[in-house]
């Protein structure tokens, strides 16, 4: 199972892994909603979640970007939940 954390963590942990002082948060952004907008076509064309791509480990269902692309707030809310529910199996 993967690993959730926030947006400022991924940003962080690019910048590491990559040698660099930062990464710049509109970039990030513009990526994280574009990952977010295909994985959700994917989910909502059928595409087993495990083959798409797990925005919902980044954003929150209150993220802005959440926000702005249609039905991922509660896709995010329902695929937090299942992860949860596996992880305690």
């Amino acid at each position: 199972m993967g690993q959730t954390m926030s947006v400022r963590e991924l940003r962080e942990s690019v910048a590491v892994q990559q040698q660099a002082d930062a990464t710049c948060p509109v970039t990030t952004a513009m990526y994280l909603r574009i990952i977010t907008e295909i994985a959700m076509e994917d989910l909502f064309r059928g595409v087993d979640v495990d083959e798409v791509t797990p925005f919902w480990r980044v954003i929150t269902p209150h993220d802005p970007i959440a926000k702005r692309v249609p039905g991922a707030p509660e896709m995010i809310s329902t695929l937090r939940q299942v992860e949860a529910g596996r992880a305690t199996q």
